[in-house]
């Protein structure tokens, strides 16, 4: 159980008692399929995963275009802190401050 409130805590998430053991079940189920997957014995050089249609690489080239001021405001003005005409959002990699 102690995996699955790391794991929340990790997320971020907020579990109850109750949900904890619905994760806790479903984990149990997903790592003996992973499990599974992995006793099976397949050749070094086993051809890569045929699809049922064909895949296209639909990704347009990543072009900086610049924003109008009008833009820019517009998007400071939905955050709820900005510093520094930046907009300033909680830490990512921090623990979370209890």
């Amino acid at each position: 159980m102690e995996d699955i409130k790391r794991l929340a805590e990790l997320a971020r998430l907020s579990l109850t008692e109750e949900e904890e053991k619905e994760f806790a079940s479903q984990m149990t189920s997903i790592l003996s399929y992973v499990g599974k997957i992995q006793e099976l014995q397949l050749p070094v050089d086993a051809p890569e995963m045929v699809h049922a249609v064909s895949l296209v690489n639909v990704w347009r080239n990543d072009v900086a275009e610049a924003a109008s001021e009008e833009q820019c405001e517009a998007l400071r003005s939905a955050f709820p802190e900005s510093v520094a005409r930046m907009n300033a959002v909680p830490a990512v990699f921090e623990e979370p401050k209890r």
